[in-house]
This record gives C-alpha cells, sequence and structure tokens, in this order.
C-alpha cells in the first residue's frame, strides 16, 4: 500500500524545502557581493539562516498538527461503528485480535463481508494496520471503496518507516533539516 495523491501535509514539506532553497540563494548572493564588509555579510547570512530556519520550525509543527489531525478523522471516519450493541462491537475486537495469522485473518474477513458483519470486518482492518497485513488491508480497501483513502492515510501513517516510504522519509527529514552557512 502507497500513496500516489499527495496529502493535506505535503504543503509543509514544500514549504521547507522551499525556505531551504530560498535561504541558499539569498546567502550565496550575500557571499558574492563585494559590497559589503566580512561583518556585513556575516550579519545578513546570520539573519537569512535564523529567518529561514524559523519558517522551517514554523513548517514542522504545522505539518505534525495537520498530519495528526487528518489521521484522527480517517480513523473516526474508518472506524467509528453504527452499532449501539456493545457486546457485539467487544466480540469483533476480541475476535479479530486473536487471529494469529494474515491467512486466518482472511479468511474470517471474507466470512465477515459475505455476512454483513461490518464491526468485524473494520477491527480486522485495525489489525491490519497494527500488524503490517497489506494483503488484509487491500481486502478491507477492495471490499469498502469509501474507505479506502481514508484507510490509506491511516496505513501511510502507521507505516512512516516502512521500506517503501524510506524515499519520502528521507525527503521529509531533509526538508525540515536547518540551514547552516
Amino acid at each position: 500500500m502507497t500513496t500516489t495523491a499527495p496529502t493535506k501535509w505535503d504543503a509543509q514539506v514544500e514549504r521547507a524545502a522551499k525556505a531551504r532553497q530560498d535561504a541558499r540563494a539569498a546567502i550565496d548572493a550575500v557571499r558574492a557581493d563585494t559590497h559589503l564588509s566580512v561583518e556585513g555579510r556575516t550579519v545578513q547570512v546570520r539573519d537569512i539562516i535564523t529567518q529561514a530556519n524559523a519558517t522551517i520550525d514554523d513548517a514542522q509543527v504545522k505539518y505534525d498538527e495537520a498530519k495528526t489531525v487528518e489521521v484522527e478523522r480517517a480513523k473516526r471516519r474508518v472506524f467509528t461503528s453504527f452499532s449501539i450493541d456493545t457486546v457485539t462491537l467487544r466480540d469483533a475486537a476480541m475476535r479479530a485480535q486473536e487471529t494469529a495469522t494474515e491467512d486466518e485473518a482472511l479468511r474470517m474477513f471474507t466470512t465477515a463481508e459475505r455476512q454483513g458483519d461490518k464491526s468485524l470486518m473494520r477491527e480486522l482492518a485495525a489489525v491490519a494496520i497494527d500488524r503490517s497485513w497489506a494483503e488484509l488491508a487491500n481486502a478491507f480497501q477492495k471490499a469498502e471503496p469509501i474507505y479506502a483513502d481514508d484507510y490509506e492515510i491511516i496505513w501511510d501513517a502507521a507505516h512512516d518507516t516502512s521500506a517503501i516510504d524510506v524515499k519520502h522519509a528521507m525527503l521529509i527529514g531533509m526538508a525540515f533539516a536547518h540551514v547552516t552557512a
């Protein structure tokens, strides 16, 4: 499972990357200015770095906030049950947690889907995220396409360090790294 569409928090990564890029260009321009004294260049470079790092820090905070808010909204949309029968919900949660293998969970999911047991399907989808069971996660998205985008947001947030997301994680890490002289 990989997200191809930009997330609502990607704008902050771009904002931080642009602040770094603009700061680098401004620092190069200051260093190339022969009309400034060494002290004048030092002061201007320090000011550019301070301003860029403040923008990067702000983008990092807004990135974290936007990601947290969007993941929580997605969890509510996907995992909130409309059943008022707490015994059914508790039973579904317990049965899903007791699955030992993804194959067992897939068989249980297929049965739940056939019987229209949405509570069990959602609980199994939650277990798929916790245990990184991609096949089960894909089965949930296929069975419940209305929740596919939200589910993918939850999956991606839970698996930021997976091998699939290493390149993306590196880009984010670089975007939020401070500018130095």
